[in-house]
């Protein structure tokens, strides 16, 4: 049977630093308010809570496949909104270089769509794949990448 110390360890250890850094670094990216994590943070532990007080055959083995299964699946979530997140800042990219100089993007050369991978390849480079398990370093790099095209295109 699973303690409740046991359920509260692994679950502050494996599962809920890593999606704290998530939503908090979806929260700096956006400059928004992100309050969505806690009500999936309480309802995910109020589940567990109550799956280890209702299930004896619970133990530790299943909780941490469990936790790690959740943990993926929240960075896998974050990377998918880095990458929606970029994207969008590329086509804005296009956009605006696109109204700046309406003679480097038509549409018989591809030129808005090579603007738009351009900023994307810079900004999600190799090293940005290494880090999709981090997201406070990935949210770093990915800033600083933005940073540096920006002084680099302007």
């Amino acid at each position: 049977m699973l303690s409740y110390e046991e359920l509260i360890y692994h679950f502050t250890d494996i599962y809920l630093k890593t999606a704290m850094e998530c939503s908090i670094c979806k929260e700096n990216y956006l400059m928004a308010d992100d309050n969505r994590f806690l009500d999936e943070f309480m309802k995910l532990f109020t589940s567990l809570l109550l799956a280890s007080g209702n299930d004896p055959s619970l133990d530790t083995p299943q909780l941490i496949e469990n936790l790690n299964a959740k943990r993926e699946e929240t960075l896998s979530q974050f990377w998918q909104f880095m990458k929606r997140q970029i994207a969008e800042q590329a086509v804005e990219y296009a956009d605006r270089r696109n109204r700046e100089c309406s003679s480097y993007a038509s549409d018989s050369d591809n030129g808005y769509i090579q603007m738009i991978e351009k900023y994307i390849d810079y900004v999600f480079d190799g090293e940005s794949g290494k880090l999709k398990d981090e997201p406070v370093r990935l949210l770093k790099h990915i800033r600083e990448k933005e940073e540096e095209f920006k002084k680099t295109e302007y």
